[in-house]
């Protein structure tokens, strides 16, 4: 058992029984020596938990969390903006195994996103979604602006309306403009959306838009006004209820009518209302018949009345059939504006909504409608009918909303209709007419980012499903069977959300790989009609021959080539093939009717879409039918007519196909009806890094708070004493000062980087004495950087050395047990680095080391440190070494589980003698292994003293310390002498005089 500090073991006879007895005075207990060689880093990176201090203590366990495990170059940044993934390979290429490294990956502007993907199941509906862990491309970041009208342009940047764009998204993305140019854009930087949703993109400097005839909007002549609404001629009256024609008799639930039309009137779910009480409508047998969900409180009626839900809107001077079904109308009461949709007009004065207002209209009162008529100002002359053409965008003048479309042109009456609402009224505004549409897609690099496959169950495809991740390829996690049931012991939030935690921090879990949310609230079912289980893909056999199965099913089917296509999943559930060939269904411009075999469309565009032998798609039977010939873009002929005529307005589609290899016969496997399911690796989208291009000191010296302190709170009570930070790839004064400020009131060591434009030690020395200033808790070595053979081509790659630095640092002190040992002169070698930006001669060396900076130098054809001082203002601290062991032993006290355990122990001096045992003992261990002065004695290089009352050193009286020392505090005082380093080391060298006596032999 565990003793502390106050107890003993007497080993002898018991009690009460003579005899000699050994009392074991406990303080053996050593303090926990630290683990030592700790770096933690500062740096953007392209993955991993952001803003927390994640330790890692290998290169493997970073690459899982913060990399790719499979390829080691994979972190890097491949243009060098970001130093942190190089300074990590430098650290972990020279710490070997010895080095822990504690990696908070910067969350910047907090904008961030993370890709994501939410999969549908069998019937179209969304019940899965996956989300990558953290934010950032890496997961996959492709997305999309569709065309939307160019609002203004320059030679080098335009602007659309694109909401929710965050600053440099769309970094990369491809552009298109409707009038081809025959160029190739690409986007270079971008803004954050205004409050408007207005959006900046910018292309490279060689291309010039308004040279490539990318120009406007063109403003049209005259001014012109805007309202959403118009006021409807004549009122109209809206009553909560209406009768019920006839009269009923009520018995229990069953109501019977005379006169009644309950079958024309009323509809399953409707409520009926007998003074004052509502009931449900449960089923309607006839037009005299019907029975209701409860009994009437009064029950037996006869003679009585019903009344029910109202819809119709009754007006007076109305003209009703100006309006179409579909529109709203809106109406006021009490100055409180409501709307409903209109599901059919029935008369001038009497129109029917798709549901009745919440409140009763009076009568008398004003309707309006939505208004999609722009009016010219009276007075102002406008050119409408020649500037305008039925088609032609107009952006909005209030510049909130995306452009809008001319439907109609009134030249008379100088007005013209629009296809959708404006965001706002205006007023005598001028137009902006602008034919320019443009486009963007940020296309992702096949095979790179998160992906997932998902088929049926390995062990259980009858109820289950399968689930395998992919990271740039490679399988990076395997659920075998996963169940929607959150009862189920494989409820795949469990399964994968519980195996895949690459950090716990304060009660929150940071994700590896990715999240899993279940969107499905319902009945966990898996039958052929209603299976609820995800997929990648999935759809009904409308046609099946040989090698085909024709579908209509929503997926991407350029992805599908060399997946597997499982043709009846619930009559053979292990059954696969896999794909050679695919083609998307197409969704027909205009809408079709059809008479026969004969299909005729409406503003199609047939021969561009059909060949002979394609397959037509009727929505409304869900069937296809086969084309025999394309007579133009308007009308088609049929191989066999389908079961009824297409009515008019019918939006049809060209059928898709997925097709297996030869020698498979799917027409043993699948038939007309079945359904289908496809597994291939489907991306996520939509991830973003926050930008880049705007790091701010702030992104850092929030972590250099000392109230906040997350990296403090991440290392407590781990044992890893000295704990050194670098910032690689930063030289920002801002930040640097803070940083060395937080390093300074926690024990810790930050080195600095100088800017890499300075080129010369005179520069390099006033910069850290004048510019920075100086730090006993900084350290620095010049140059900060150097060029190594690039990991990702051919040539040098410019890095951060700092490290390489703390790589060898952590070796060094590993290896010694402590940092008593520099990692300075010949053998301190940086193996990476093979070039340096700067030459330091032996008189440069001196002015370096004098300021407190580690020169880097090449010597024998090593990169060395050749230093080991520090920027001090503390001439005790001027040795690297000296502050290191200073800050190790106030970290490895301060966390010190031994000395804590004595707090709120008897003040007594026992346990001054056990808390004097413990630090002798440790102290003693730094002594033996050389950290401490080895030329004096152990008594003289460590002095550990305890103030008692015939030692005190205060000016107290001998009653004044026992009361001190009886009370609440209890001051140790150790003084220690450091081992010292050799620095110079002198040969006096001269013939000795007698030499002379032989100078005439």
């Amino acid at each position: 058992m565990a003793t502390t500090l106050e107890t003993t073991t007497i080993f002898g006879p018991p009690l009460g029984a003579a005899g000699v007895r050994v009392r074991e005075v406990v303080g053996s207990q050593q303090l926990r020596q630290p683990n030592i060689g700790v770096l933690a880093l500062f740096s953007p990176l392209q993955r991993g938990p952001s803003d927390v201090p994640v330790t890692v203590t290998s290169r493997e366990q970073y690459d899982q969390i913060f990399g790719d495990p499979q390829d080691v170059r994979w972190h890097l940044y491949p243009d060098g903006s970001q130093m942190g993934p190089d300074a990590i390979d430098g650290f972990f290429t020279m710490a070997g195994q010895s080095g822990t490294l504690i990696v908070t990956r910067l969350g910047l502007d907090g904008k961030g996103k993370r890709a994501s993907l939410s999969l549908k199941n069998r019937q179209g509906r969304e019940v899965l979604r996956l989300s990558a862990g953290n934010e950032g491309r890496w997961g996959g970041y492709e997305a999309h602006i569709p065309w939307s009208t160019l609002i203004v342009s320059t030679a080098r940047t335009f602007t659309i309306y694109a909401p929710g764009v965050e600053r440099n998204e769309f970094i990369g993305a491809k552009i298109s403009f409707s009038s081809d140019t025959g160029k190739e854009y690409d986007v270079v930087s971008n803004t954050a959306s205004n409050d408007r949703g207005e959006t900046i993109f910018t292309i490279s400097s060689q291309y010039d838009l308004i040279a490539d005839g990318i120009d406007g909007p063109v403003t049209l002549s005259g001014l012109a006004s805007y309202s959403s609404k118009y006021t409807l001629a004549g009122t109209v009256a809206f009553p909560l209820m209406t009768a019920v024609t006839g009269t009923v008799a009520i018995n229990g639930t069953v109501v019977t009518g005379t006169g009644t039309r309950f079958s024309e009137q009323l509809e399953i779910g409707d409520n009926i209302y007998y003074q004052g009480e509502a009931r449900s409508v449960e089923s309607i047998s006839s037009n005299t018949t019907l029975t209701i969900g409860a009994t009437f409180t009064n029950d037996g009626i006869t003679g009585a009345s019903l009344e029910k839900d109202n819809l119709i809107l009754t007006g007076v001077g109305t003209t009703f059939t100006d309006l179409i079904p579909g529109n709203t109308i809106y109406a006021e009461v009490d100055n409180k504006t409501y709307s409903r949709k209109i599901a059919s007009i029935v008369s001038p004065t009497q129109l029917q909504l798709e549901s009745g207002f919440p409140v009763e209209v009076s009568a008398g009162s004003q309707a309006s409608v939505d208004n999609f008529w722009v009016e010219a100002v009276v007075g102002s002359e406008t050119s409408y009918g020649t500037e305008l053409t039925v088609g032609s965008s107009i952006i909005d003048p209030n510049r909130s909303s995306d452009s809008v479309s001319v439907v109609e042109i009134d030249k008379p009456n100088q007005r013209f209709k629009i296809d959708q609402k404006f965001s706002k009224d205006f007023t005598a505004s001028q137009i902006t007419k602008q034919n320019q549409k443009v486009k963007l897609d940020l296309i992702q690099k096949a095979g790179t980012g998160l992906s997932v496959e998902v088929g049926l169950g390995l062990k259980k495809p009858e109820t289950h499903f399968s689930l395998f991740l992919y990271f740039n390829g490679k399988r990076v996690m395997q659920i075998a069977d996963a169940s929607l049931d959150p009862t189920d012991d494989d409820f795949v939030e469990s399964l994968i959300n519980d195996s895949n935690i690459a950090y716990r921090s304060e009660g929150k879990n940071y994700y590896t790989w990715i999240e899993c949310e279940n969107l499905w609230n319902g009945i966990y079912t898996t039958a052929s009609t209603n299976d609820i289980r995800p997929s990648n893909g999935a759809g009904k056999t409308l046609l099946v021959t040989e090698r085909r199965i024709y579908t209509v099913g929503e997926f991407d089917y350029s992805k599908v080539i060399n997946a597997p296509l499982y043709p009846n999943p619930y009559k053979y559930a292990r059954n696969s093939v896999r794909i050679r060939a695919a083609a998307a269904p197409v969704l027909l411009e205009g809408s079709i009717s059809s008479t026969g075999v004969q299909v005729f469309g409406t503003n199609t565009n047939f021969t561009s879409v059909f060949r002979k032998g394609d397959y037509l798609y009727d929505p409304n039977s869900d069937t296809i039918r086969p084309i025999r010939r394309i007579v133009d873009d308007e009308e088609l002929i049929l191989e066999t007519m389908f079961a009824v005529d297409l009515p008019a307005e019918t939006k049809a589609s060209k059928a898709g196909y997925l097709q297996v290899d030869q020698g498979v016969n799917l027409t043993e496997q699948a038939a007309i009806g079945d359904r289908f399911i496809v597994a291939y690796r489907e991306s996520f989208v939509g991830g973003y890094d926050g930008d880049l291009g705007s790091i701010l000191p702030f992104h850092y010296t929030k972590f250099f708070n000392v109230d906040k302190d997350l990296l403090g709170r991440a290392i407590y009570g781990k044992g890893y004493g000295l704990v050194r930070i670098i910032c690689p790839g930063i030289h920002d004064t801002t930040i640097q000062s803070q940083g060395g400020n937080y390093a300074a009131q926690t024990a810790c060591e930050y080195r600095i980087e100088f800017p890499p434009h300075i080129n010369s030690v005179a520069v390099a020395e006033a910069f850290i004495t004048s510019e920075l200033g100086k730090n006993s808790f900084f350290s620095a070595a010049f140059p900060s950087y150097g060029y190594i053979s690039s990991p990702l081509s051919r040539g040098k790659r410019f890095i951060s050395i700092n490290g390489d630095i703390a790589g060898l640092e952590s070796a060094v002190a590993s290896l010694r047990e402590g940092w008593h040992h520099p990692a300075a002169g010949l053998d301190a070698a940086l193996s990476r680095i093979e070039q340096l930006p700067i030459e330091i001669s032996p008189p440069e060396q001196a002015t370096l080391n004098n300021a407190g900076i580690q020169p880097i130098l090449k010597l024998l054809g090593r990169t060395v440190i050749y230093g080991a001082e520090v920027p001090a203002t503390d001439p005790m601290f001027t040795l690297l070494h000296v502050r290191r062991m200073q800050s190790n032993y106030a970290r490895v006290l301060l966390e010190a589980i031994t000395l804590q355990r004595s707090l709120f122990k008897p003040n007594s001096p026992s346990l001054s003698a056990g808390l004097y045992m413990v630090l002798n003992e440790y102290f003693q261990s730094e002594y033996r292994k050389g950290a401490l002065n080895n030329y004096l004695p152990y008594s003289q290089a460590v002095q550990i003293n305890f103030p008692t009352p015939n030692t005190a050193t205060t000016q107290q009286s001998s009653r004044d310390t026992l009361v001190a020392l009886a009370t609440t505090d209890l001051i140790a005082s150790i003084i220690y002498c450091p081992t010292g380093i050799l620095k110079n080391f002198f040969i006096n060298l001269g013939p000795d005089s007698v030499t002379s006596s032989f100078a005439s032999l």
